[in-house]
């Protein structure tokens, strides 16, 4: 009796562990057929605190094109050149190739803590890449940076300064953010996917929480691929904090921020454009077909012509239906780089609208 009861308890914990992300996540389905835009501070910050959330848009059956700007190479220990390769190396193992990663590398978007960033050259920063990789949704910090670092919160301001320009021309675009925990709920692990569930904090709009597999998937991109901050404290951040496994993510409402800063124009225009892309989202259903992907409205050119086998490893890609990846795909290597542009000011153009 004794043996069933354990072989029954072990069946069970074994079911709550692979289904742990479906049990506790909240459903929801705008997040998918579309490029997103994931904005960093430094190296590893995205498997560090985005774990969760990589998981969930990069499983093929979303078709999601994940794309990440670092805002600087994180040289305070002179290790710059290798955490930009390492970079590279982690979003591998989530089939990302390096011609979306963009590690920026400028003398005034230095790491450390005593270092005050230009919230206007990463707000032109941000638009330059929202424009290359026409992203419709951008990911980032809140703002307290997640750990408090000074780095994390001026990602934050200059991401929303650029989101807010985005929002008036278009209805579509859209901002989230990583909701900063206290304290005392930042170590306890999958535990706090529980809290998470049945109680909301804050703005929080959607929580996404790992099953065994997508947390395995991130620990991997985080201890293998960069391999030169594992630390002893960031080996007990991988078995403790709460953002290996839960992600709680806030909708910035870009009509009061607008409204907040005293530009009530602006408030208005941003209100006009969401309005009217909710009009259209009822009439023509959001959610394309399953196996489709919508078709973005301007693309940039690639700088060399895609080759068919690279256009049968993106087919490849986008028809698997797993999850993600524990080891770097062949994808990853075979995409052709972006064109960049120039930093161009998409505020420019906004601002003669108003």
């Amino acid at each position: 009796m004794g043996f069933k009861t354990a072989l029954i308890a072990a069946i069970a914990v074994i079911f709550a562990l692979s289904n742990w992300g479906t049990i506790f996540s909240t459903k929801f389905h705008t997040l998918q057929n579309q490029d997103v835009l994931v904005v960093t501070a430094h190296p590893d910050d995205e498997t560090m605190f985005f774990g969760p959330t990589l998981g969930y848009l990069a499983a093929g059956r979303r078709h999601n094109r994940l794309h990440f700007l670092v805002l600087s190479n994180g040289n305070s220990e002179g290790l710059g050149e290798l955490r930009a390769q390492e970079m590279e190396q982690a979003m591998a193992y989530y089939g990302v190739p390096k011609s979306r990663v963009n590690v920026i590398n400028s003398p005034t978007l230095q790491d450390g803590m005593d270092n005050e960033w230009d919230i206007n050259e990463i707000s032109a920063i941000v638009e330059r890449e929202v424009e290359v990789t026409n992203a419709q949704t951008l990911i980032t910090f809140d703002s307290d940076g997640v750990s408090g670092h000074p780095n994390h919160k001026a990602v934050y301001k200059g991401c929303l300064d650029a989101s807010l320009l985005f929002a008036a021309d278009n209805g579509k675009f859209n901002m989230l953010t990583l909701y900063s925990v206290p304290i005392w709920r930042k170590y306890t692990f999958c535990l706090d996917a529980i809290l998470s569930k049945f109680v909301k904090f804050g703005d929080v709009k959607y929580s996404i929480v790992s099953n065994a597999r997508e947390y395995h998937a991130a620990k991997t991109a985080l201890s293998k691929g960069h391999k030169s901050q594992m630390v002893w404290f960031r080996q007990l951040w991988m078995l403790f904090s709460r953002y290996m496994i839960v992600n709680d993510l806030s909708e910035v409402n870009f009509v009061k921020v607008a409204a907040d800063r005293g530009d009530r124009q602006l408030a208005e225009v941003v209100k006009v454009k969401k309005d009217a892309f909710s009009i259209k989202n009822i009439r023509t259903s959001a959610i394309p077909p399953k196996g489709t992907r919508s078709q973005p409205a301007r693309r940039v050119q690639s700088a060399k012509p895609v080759s068919q086998a690279s256009q049968a490893s993106q087919a490849s890609q986008a028809s698997s239906s797993s999850t993600t990846s524990i080891e770097p795909t062949q994808a990853a290597a075979s995409e052709e780089p972006t064109q960049r542009k120039p930093v161009t000011r998409h505020a420019k153009k906004v601002h003669e609208e108003l």
